[in-house]
C-alpha cells in the first residue's frame, strides 16, 4: 500500500518528500504514527499542509541569500536617555516615543507633549502649520473612536478650537505633531513570543489593524531586504505598490523602519 511506496520514495530520494493529506482524518493515526516514526513527514489536511510546504520554500528561499546585517546599536546617549524610563512601569507620551524611536534611526514626524495651550501654541510655531493634534490618555488605546484626533490644522483660530474641543472633553494632554506626508498607514511592533523570544511584527495600520487582522512575524535580525519579504506577505502589499507606482521617487519608508525595529530589541534598555 501506500505506506511501502511511502517508505521507498523516502530512501531513494535526497529531495523534500512528504506525506500529504487532502483531510485531516483521511490518514489512520496508526498509519501516520509508523510514517513518523520512519522520519517521513505526514501533514494533515490541505491548508495546513500547503503552508507548511510554503514555509519550507521560504526557508530554502531565505537560506540562499545572504546572511542578515544585524542593524548597528543606537548610540548609547540615546539609549542612556531612555534607560530610566523604559525600566519602569510608567507610562510615557506619544511625543516621547517618538523621539525614542527617532533615537534608533526610525524616521519620524516630529512631535511635543503640551498640556496647556500656551504649549500647544508655541509647539505648533515650532513645527509650523500645518499640524495635527491628538489627545494624550494612556487610559485611551484608540484615539479615533473617542474623536481625539484634528488633523491638517492651518492656523491660529483653528488650532484654539481644536484644543479647546479636544481638551474639554477628553482631558489637556495633547500631542501636537507635524503633518505626515499622505501614505498607507502601517502598524509595527515587537512581539515576545514564548518559543521564539522577540518577533518583528508588521500589519495593517490605523483602524484597519483590528478589523483586517493583517500581520505578518519576522524572526530577527532583519535587514532591508528581509523586511521587504516580510511585508510582501500582507494582504495590503497591492495598496502599498499603487502608493509606490503614484510617487515612484518616493520610495516606501516601512521596510527601513522594520529592519530598524530590530535595534530597539537588540539595544534593551537596561
Amino acid at each position: 500500500g501506500y505506506l511501502q511506496v511511502a517508505r521507498d520514495v523516502w530512501t531513494s530520494t535526497t529531495k523534500p518528500f512528504c506525506v500529504l493529506s487532502n483531510l485531516s482524518a483521511a490518514v489512520a493515526a496508526d498509519e501516520a504514527r509508523m510514517l513518523r516514526d520512519d522520519g517521513i513527514p505526514v501533514l494533515e489536511g490541505t491548508t495546513p499542509g500547503l503552508r507548511a510546504l510554503k514555509h519550507l520554500l521560504d526557508d530554502a528561499t531565505w537560506r540562499a541569500g545572504t546572511e542578515p546585517q544585524p542593524p548597528r546599536p543606537a548610540p548609547e546617549v540615546a539609549r542612556r536617555s531612555h534607560r530610566d524610563l523604559l525600566g519602569s512601569a510608567a507610562s510615557f507620551s506619544e511625543a516621547f516615543a517618538l523621539h525614542m524611536l527617532a533615537g534608533y534611526g526610525i524616521a519620524t514626524v516630529r512631535a511635543t507633549y503640551c498640556s496647556s495651550f500656551d504649549e500647544v501654541e508655541w509647539a505648533a510655531a515650532d513645527i509650523g502649520f500645518p499640524v495635527a493634534v491628538k489627545i494624550d490618555n494612556p487610559q485611551i488605546q484608540h484615539k479615533s473612536e473617542v474623536d481625539g484626533v484634528r488633523l491638517n490644522i492651518q492656523g491660529a483660530d483653528e488650532l484654539r478650537g481644536a484644543y479647546e474641543d479636544l481638551s474639554s472633553r477628553l482631558g489637556p494632554a495633547v500631542t501636537v505633531a507635524e503633518m505626515a506626508s499622505p501614505g498607507v498607514e502601517m502598524h509595527l511592533g515587537i512581539v515576545n513570543d514564548p518559543m521564539f523570544g522577540p518577533l518583528v511584527l508588521v500589519a495593517a495600520g490605523g483602524v484597519l489593524v483590528e478589523v483586517l487582522h493583517d500581520r505578518a512575524l519576522g524572526l530577527p535580525p532583519l535587514d532591508d531586504a528581509a523586511a521587504l519579504r516580510l511585508i510582501d506577505r500582507l494582504k495590503i502589499r497591492p495598496m502599498l505598490c499603487r502608493r509606490l507606482a503614484a510617487s515612484p521617487s518616493t520610495p516606501s519608508s516601512c521596510p527601513a523602519a522594520c529592519s530598524r525595529s530590530d535595534g530597539v530589541r537588540l539595544n534593551p534598555s537596561r
